[in-house]
Parts: structure tokens; sequence; C-alpha cells
């Protein structure tokens, strides 16, 4: 399965590899456990650790054999998504950020950071992702967690106004295995990805 493949991959190298298994899901520390991917710059992980690639159905099946509660894997990746949101904000105090939220695990994450920037001051606008306009508010950053990795189908973006974009595990509209953007799909300025990177990216 899933689980045993990463298990294979990570304990050939030793102890330290050994311990590199908490990374085969999203209860691993959001520290460690999170990989930015900016555009033209390629992926730039947050750890010091080796990165395993995990499809979309595979990484589906690491999360469902963590031994935490969604509730702390939200938590996690919504602290992720929030810190990387204030590196691009430059900072807190006076930023707007609009959160382009779906209504799975990915929007869950966005509405986690939407509640973390908050706590720090900053003003943060939610947008469902069902019946976004065409255009969003004037801001200084868009999350865009409207999907995830699992997402099919045909997806219309909303115009950013100007402001860069954040993805959450993976631009939406994107495929997670093929990387293919049919119907279009979110251009992201970063993306944070969760314990290993998906074949899409």
């Amino acid at each position: 399965d899933a689980f045993s493949a990463v298990r294979r991959r990570v304990d050939d190298g030793g102890g330290r590899r050994h311990r590199a298994l908490r990374l085969t899901s999203r209860a691993a520390h959001p520290q460690v456990g999170a990989v930015v991917t900016m555009r033209g710059v390629g992926a730039v992980s947050l750890g010091r650790v080796m990165r395993p690639v995990l499809t979309p159905e595979q990484m589906g099946a690491v999360d469902a054999a963590a031994p935490e509660p969604t509730e702390v894997l939200i938590g996690r990746a919504g602290a992720a998504v929030a810190r990387q949101a204030v590196v691009m904000l430059g900072g807190t105090y006076g930023r707007r950020v609009v959160v382009v939220a779906g209504k799975g695990n990915n929007g869950n994450d966005g509405r986690e950071a939407a509640r973390r920037l908050r706590r720090r001051g900053v003003r943060v606008l939610e947008v469902d992702a069902v019946g976004v306009p065409e255009r969003l508010p004037a801001s200084d950053l868009v999350i865009d967690a409207a999907y995830g990795t699992g997402f099919r189908g045909e997806y219309a973006p909303p115009d950013p106004a100007g402001a860069p974009v954040l993805a959450v595990d993976i631009p939406s509209g994107v495929d997670g295995l093929t990387g293919a953007a049919a119907g279009g799909a979110v251009r992201a300025d970063r993306t944070v990805t969760f314990a290993a990177l998906k074949p899409g990216l």
C-alpha cells in the first residue's frame, strides 16, 4: 500500500531517514512537513529531509492512516499556510487577504489559515469557491484553497485583481496526478504542499 511504499523509500538510508517516515502524512511537523514551489524557481524544501512523491490516491491513503484526528492535521496545514502567507505579505499590520475556500479538506486548510491570520491582525475575507465572482476584491494576497489534488473537471479561477496567489497543496484546477489544467487553473506564485510532492506539481 502507499504507506508501505513510502516506508521502503525512507528506511533505506539509516536512522535519519527512518525518522522521516513521520513526514509521509499531513501529521508531520508543519515546519518540516511543507514544501514551497515557487514559479520559475522550483521546489524549495522547508526541511532537511528527502521528499517522497505521492499520487493523490497514495496521499489519501497516508492521510487516512494518520493516527491524529483530521482536525489536528487541518490545524497543522493551516498553520503552514498562514506562516507562508505572512512571509509573502511582509508582515501583518494593515494587510488584506482573500481566501477562496472549497468544501473539502483543502478548503478547511484555507479556513484554518484564515483564522490564524485574523488572530495576527490581518484583515481576511473568505469567499466560497462555489459561485466565486469573476474578479476578487482588492487585497495584498489571495490564498487559493478552492480544490485539492483530487480535483477532476474544469475550473474557471477568479481574477486575483493583481494580488499574488498562494495555493494550498496544489493550484486549483491542476490535476494532481498529471499536471493537466483542463479548462483553466489558478496561476499561483507559490504553493505550500504537505508531506510529499505531487506528480502534478
